[in-house]
């Protein structure tokens, strides 16, 4: 989480009163809340994690899946994944598709809506 600013603060509240003024004190901050955990979750988080967009100048680029150049752009003393970090990333990305490979093979062999309700359903 990054601190808002007395600038980015006053956006934000501007964009908060206008939903509730546009839609009532309540659906209005309802709308307003579900927009922002769409714009972050679903736009925000993956820019993130593949491009480090909210990184800062710090770090340079940052790719959390690749953490090698041109992907990762930082210098020795402010990359992101220093030293052995590399080889968890790696690792850990050998999972992910591991597990991503192991959810197509259900989906494939009992259907994606058997898989769904088991393996996502929880979550809901």
């Amino acid at each position: 989480h990054v601190p808002y600013t007395l600038e980015s603060g006053k956006k934000t509240l501007a964009k908060l009163s206008f939903c509730q003024k546009l839609f009532g004190e309540k659906l209005g901050g309802a709308i307003y809340g579900a927009q922002r955990v769409v714009s972050h979750l679903v736009f925000g988080w993956p820019a993130y994690l593949i491009a480090g967009v909210t990184g800062g100048p710090v770090r340079g680029l940052t790719n959390h899946f690749i953490p090698v150049k041109p992907f990762s752009t930082g210098d020795k003393n402010t990359e992101l994944f220093p030293g052995y970090w590399k080889t968890k990333v790696w690792a850990s990305d050998v999972g992910i598709v591991a597990m991503a490979g192991l959810l197509s093979l259900w989906a494939m062999k009992f259907g994606f809506w058997h898989m769904a309700a088991l393996y996502l359903g929880p979550l809901a």
